[in-house]
């Protein structure tokens, strides 16, 4: 009885720590650290996704991953990776400074038009992370919505920009 009960713990221990060997083995040779994940919302920036129900934001040392997922159907939308380097600019805003920046925008495109497609504004104090990004040759701006505990986000993207 005492051996099977060495035999079996041997036959799950032996296992696991081959395992652990290996998961150290493998980060040694990635050599990429992981600083950060965040869960933001995410509201625009790239052309093949609209406002996306579920975002993360994973931040390595050279790069960040943004991954979307659609929650209704539990489906794994789109990735992306943006290289530190092609991260040009990052900035917080209200969104009543991003409406009158797209005001200002209709003006120049549509002129007088402009004002008749002016609709309510709800002035609101919601900040916002605007990240203007090089990605697949030309500039875009992201939108995100973090929530105050994850505004490190912001310092810590800005750290792996050099």
């Amino acid at each position: 009885m005492i051996l099977w009960v060495i035999f079996i713990i041997g036959m799950i221990a032996i296992p696991i720590m081959l395992g652990n060997k290996f998961l150290e083995k493998n980060k040694k040779s990635m050599k990429v650290d992981y600083r950060a994940r965040f869960n933001p919302e995410f509201y625009g920036g790239f052309k093949e996704v609209g406002i996306c129900e579920s975002c993360y934001v994973t931040v390595y040392d050279t790069y960040i991953e943004i991954q979307l997922w659609n929650d209704n159907k539990n489906k794994f939308y789109l990735e992306k990776i943006i290289e530190g380097k092609d991260i040009i600019d990052i900035r917080v805003k209200t969104q009543t400074q991003i409406q009158n920046e797209v005001s200002l925008g209709k003006l120049i495109i549509f002129g007088v038009l402009a004002f008749a497609m002016k609709g309510n504004k709800n002035i609101l104090a919601d900040e916002y992370v605007l990240m203007k990004v090089k990605h697949e040759g030309e500039e875009i701006n992201l939108i995100f919505r973090i929530p105050n505990e994850q505004m490190n986000f912001i310092r810590i993207i800005t750290s792996i920009r050099e």
